[in-house]
């Protein structure tokens, strides 16, 4: 966890938020494929709630730098 965390904040977060932007806007533009659609839209769910988490995440090691 720790080391995920130290990843998630590299440069105020910014190669994260890049990834995420980059898989939001594949989601964005496949979403309506007739044959994957389904499944990117799955990916895009699962997308938002690893957003969340992080958010969590990185509040948390603000206020307690040991979680």
């Amino acid at each position: 966890m720790d080391l995920m965390r130290r990843k998630m904040l590299i440069r105020g977060g910014t190669p994260f938020k890049a990834y995420t932007k980059e898989l939001k806007d594949f989601c964005h533009q496949c979403a309506q494929h007739h044959s994957l659609g389904e499944y990117v839209r799955m990916v895009s769910e699962i997308s938002d709630q690893v957003d969340q988490v992080a958010i969590e995440m990185s509040a948390k090691a603000k206020s307690d730098p040991l979680q």
